[in-house]
């Protein structure tokens, strides 16, 4: 599964999943899911950490830079982290993320411009 499956995920998350806060289609999100529980846990975990929190992150800082309406921005924090399974959400990595996006989120209500730098960005 690792090298045949995760692989085709991992390409399946960085071209055709279009995280667009107007017109989100989740098709691509949703073929990824159906594999949640037929490659491991860590693999899962992994493959949303570098191939869908950071296109998350930076679309939602492209987002709040944009005089964003904060009400619109809960909603679809709330929404994404919805289609999250809890154990999903428990995990170190994911938290993480969502906390950074909180983060980002408190920073633009007070006024501040907000960017993401991906932390594996040297290695892409």
């Amino acid at each position: 599964m690792s090298k045949n499956v995760v692989p085709k995920l991992e390409k399946l998350l960085d071209d055709e999943l279009v995280i667009n806060p107007s017109e989100q289609n989740l098709d691509a999100w949703m073929w990824t899911f159906d594999w949640y529980d037929l490659i491991s846990f860590t693999s899962f975990v992994n493959l949303l950490d570098k191939h869908f929190f950071n296109k998350w992150l930076q679309t939602l800082c492209i987002w709040l830079n944009s005089s964003a309406d904060p009400d619109e921005v809960s909603k679809w924090y709330i929404g994404w982290k919805s289609q999250f399974t809890e154990k999903l959400k428990q995990h170190p990595n994911i938290k993480s993320k969502f906390s950074q996006a909180l983060m980002l989120m408190s920073k633009s209500a007070d006024g501040i411009k907000v960017s993401y730098e991906p932390a594996n960005a040297v290695d892409k």
